[in-house]
């Protein structure tokens, strides 16, 4: 009871400390990007000038972006949530009717699924209301262990434990038969339903804390809450886990602003069980999917957490993120590689994304919020512009400004500093690993959701081995061929434009590319990228000076017999 406000104030002595060092941080990022503009204005590379200046003005878009994230989130944290949390606990001592919970897990193991329904059955108990526990396994052995863990934790049977097992369609489909079997219960309509995976540890008081804002607030369809990992990875994995929750932590409680959310977690989530339990909630739960121009009908093999979102949102129901209360995610890890394992579960993470982004857009503004909607569109948005940075950075350095690498590596460390100072604060824990894992998850994630944007169909979880269904159209080689060249096209295109973007490379004109081909002919040299910038640099530096030049017909490039007249810019 005395623990507390020492807690408190310790908590809030080092978010003190934490804000002092994201100004310092700030002033020091700011006072040397100001100094490395005002060197390069003062060289010769007035191209690098312009060049940067290019990236500079998406790099102000995406922080002054983010920076609105930051800010909402702290608005919520210290005016919103307080307010909403004071209404739940003075309806606390309503409780209703029933509660249902449902687990799926697939091949976890022993002790992680022992953890899980002993802290849930615990809970349960603990809250004192007529409790339905449906999990949905696939071992008999699982069976035995929640039998066992029923006895010794709830002997008065406040639980009421129904073990179903799967068919081995994968999780939607154990889901979907697991709602059916709860829905012919017939639960009471005040009836909340919670679905959660099979490796998820619930913590003390969290049905106490959460359950209330249902009576608090009649328009309330679905909640989730703050997430902690406990990683079996090595130190990167485990700090990665960290970086992202904590991400995950700010940008949800940014959301919950406006009511919204742009996930329920599968991990754990609470819903009004008489909207969950709905025929047309179970069947999309079950068959989503979406219909593509090239790659036909795709249906999702995983993220039903995007489902149960959808759902909700299509049909105007608030969502909102409680932050104070936490559950435990008992992480493992896909493969004993950090690198491979990160990569594998970006690959399930972005493609849901990307399969359902599409068509929470074109339920428009109106139906969810302007802010709401227009973090959708940035997440089709967010991958092309992180890639700005490096593409522009090729071009300079093939360009043969080489020394532009450490300015962007100064530019990178020091952004990258500051964001992950700012996002460990979320936590009250900073690491130095923080800033790489920051950087490499913003450059392969971004990497990851282009390649998925083209292949939409390529979709698989990380236990189960649960293929999608073929589809209708582009069967066969031609499909993956299509996919393929599709993205070369798109990612061609982005560094041309970003080429044309930064002053390196300009629209090709005839003058042009006349003394480019005769600089080629006369120095008898290889044509590399560098001397072809070379060349490039030189031809451009001997044009012609006036409104127009005018080519002979034995320089005329395309053979007719008249003159061309081109501009010269």
């Amino acid at each position: 009871m005395h623990a507390r406000p020492e807690l408190a104030r310790d908590q809030g002595r080092c978010a003190s400390v934490a804000a002092r060092a994201v100004i310092a941080a700030a002033l020091t990022c700011w006072a040397a990007i100001l100094l490395l503009v005002l060197l390069a204005f003062q060289s010769s590379n007035k191209e690098l000038v312009v060049a940067f200046g290019a990236v500079g003005v998406i790099a102000v878009w995406r922080y002054a972006w983010w920076a609105g994230h930051v800010l909402r989130a702290r608005r919520y944290s210290a005016h919103r949530f307080p307010r909403l949390r004071a209404k739940a606990d003075s309806v606390a001592a309503e409780r209703p009717s029933h509660l249902c919970v449902l687990v799926t897990s697939y091949q976890t193991e022993s002790e992680i699924s022992w953890q899980v329904y002993r802290s849930l059955l615990k809970e349960c108990a603990a809250y004192g209301v007529p409790t339905t526990l449906l999990a949905s396994v696939s071992d008999p052995a699982d069976r035995a262990l929640i039998e066992l863990c029923a006895r010794k934790y709830d002997p008065e049977a406040v639980v009421d434990v129904v073990v179903m097992y799967q068919t081995g369609m994968g999780k939607r489909a154990a889901m979907a038969d697991g709602l059916r079997a709860l829905s012919r219960r017939m639960p009471p309509d005040d009836t909340v339903l919670i679905l959660m995976d099979g490796d998820t540890r619930v913590t003390p008081g969290c049905l106490e804390r959460s359950i209330p804002f249902f009576h608090a607030d009649s328009g309330l369809g679905a909640l989730t809450t703050d997430n902690r990992a406990y990683s079996d990875g090595g130190d990167w994995t485990r700090e990665w886990y960290d970086l992202r929750l904590a991400q995950r932590h700010l940008l949800m409680k940014s959301m919950s602003l406006s009511e919204r959310v742009l996930v329920l977690t599968g991990r754990f989530s609470l819903f009004r069980g008489r909207l969950a339990l709905q025929r047309s909630f179970i069947e999309q739960l079950e068959n989503d999917g979406v219909d593509h121009w090239r790659l036909g009908r795709i249906k999702f093999l995983s993220g039903d957490d995007k489902s149960t979102w959808f759902w909700m949102l299509s049909r105007g129901w608030k969502m909102l993120y409680v932050p104070d209360v936490v559950v435990e995610n008992l992480e493992r890890s896909p493969t004993g590689s950090f690198l491979s394992s990160a990569l594998q579960l970006m690959h399930r993470w972005y493609g849901n994304m990307l399969r359902i982004n599409g068509r929470g857009i074109a339920l428009g503004p109106r139906r969810m919020g302007l802010f709401t909607w227009w973090c959708l569109v940035d997440q089709r948005l967010s991958m092309w512009t992180t890639l700005t940075g490096p593409a522009t950075l090729i071009w300079v350095v093939a360009a043969g400004w080489h020394h532009a690498v450490f300015v962007y590596l100064g530019w990178i460390t020091l952004t990258r500093a500051i964001a992950a100072i700012v996002i460990g604060g979320q936590r009250l824990k900073f690491s130095p690993h923080y800033i790489p894992l920051l950087y490499f998850q913003q450059m392969a994630g971004a990497l990851m959701k282009v390649y998925l944007s083209f292949h939409l169909d390529r979709q698989g979880w990380t236990r189960q081995r649960v293929l999608p269904a073929a589809s209708t159209r582009l069967a066969g080689s031609r499909r993956p061929v299509a996919s393929r060249l599709l993205q070369t096209a798109a990612m061609a295109t982005f560094v041309y434009v970003v080429g044309l973007a930064s002053g390196i490379v300009d629209l090709p004109s005839m003058s042009r590319v006349h003394s480019i081909r005769q600089a080629v002919a006369q120095s008898g040299t290889p044509a590399t990228t560098t001397t072809v910038f070379s060349w490039a640099k030189a031809t451009r530096e001997s044009e012609p000076q006036g409104p127009a030049a005018r080519l002979t017909q034995e320089d005329n490039l395309w053979g007719d017999q008249s003159d061309v007249t081109v501009s010269v810019e």
